[in-house]
């Protein structure tokens, strides 16, 4: 199965990074050697379709010297990238008949996917669809959340996952009470996000006031499924984030690293999502 470590602090991470890296990044590299600035395929088995796979790579979102591993390693046939295949996989794991599950996401085919194969339980996804609007607001049949104050009621939901989006809140100390809030007890979020393994304090990009955006470093964008503009990045975030989990009540909150050519999911010696526990 896949190789899955638990870090807790950047101390722990450095470590392990230490002990896989020659070895994993060897392979990396003879790979984008290979098939310099062409598209390819890596041959392996899918976890959520469990069948074999290509998993295809191209060099868009890259360097130019690496591809970008973590944003590509596609399926041919759940079309789910390498970091969503695995936390696909692994919140299999943590599901029973009763569980309740939000996603800050709605129109993705990573909920496709998620909603085909857990068609048994609750599964309540969003999207945020502007300023202004109240939460469970429907528009065109698609459901508005703002993370900074949903519509739920407290203790509502057995697991919250994240793909990407909080870097892209205003208030992440504000979305993580939110989260807090509407989780039960022993409840879980599960998220990725862009992160900078080397560096401990957050920065912040970007801050709202007076209802308007202050920019502090120059503005990036990311791809928003619902809004061609895309998406503002308000953090690029570091080890401080998981203080501000504990700092906010959760009582645990850990990298999860992943890897496995096999199960496509490699990308700079080790890929991660992270998991708070409430």
């Amino acid at each position: 199965m896949v190789q899955i470590k638990i870090i807790q602090n950047i101390e722990e991470y450095t470590k392990y990074l230490d002990s896989v890296w020659a070895e994993r990044n060897e392979v990396e590299n003879h790979l984008a050697l290979k098939h310099k600035g062409v598209e390819f395929d890596i041959v392996g088995y899918c976890l959520v379709c469990a069948k074999s796979s290509d998993f295809k790579i191209t060099w868009s979102h890259s360097c130019g010297t690496i591809p970008n591993y973590r944003e590509h390693l596609l399926c041919q046939h759940c079309y789910l990238r390498n970091r969503q295949r695995f936390l696909i996989h692994y919140t299999d794991r943590l599901l029973t008949d009763t569980s309740k599950i939000y996603l800050y996401e709605e129109t993705t085919q990573f909920y496709k996917e998620f909603i085909k194969r857990n068609s048994g339980i609750t599964v309540i996804g969003s999207e945020y669809l502007g300023e202004g609007i109240k939460s469970g607001t429907l528009i065109n049949n698609i459901r508005h959340e703002d993370a900074l104050k949903t519509s739920f009621q407290n203790d509502s939901f057995d697991l919250i996952i994240s793909n990407d989006v909080f870097e892209h809140v205003a208030d992440i100390e504000n979305v993580i009470i939110e989260a807090y809030r509407i989780l039960k007890l022993n409840g879980r979020v599960l998220f990725s996000i862009p992160f900078h393994v080397s560096e401990y304090e957050t920065c912040q990009r970007a801050r709202i006031e007076n209802n308007e955006i202050i920019h502090l470093k120059p503005p990036q964008y990311h791809v928003n499924p619902v809004d061609e503009k895309g998406s503002l990045v308000f953090y690029d975030f570091g080890w401080d984030l998981l203080d501000l989990f504990r700092e906010n009540g959760f009582r645990s909150v850990v990298m999860l690293n992943y890897y496995s050519m096999f199960y496509g999911h490699i990308g700079d010696a080790n890929q991660y999502i992270f998991e708070a526990r409430k």
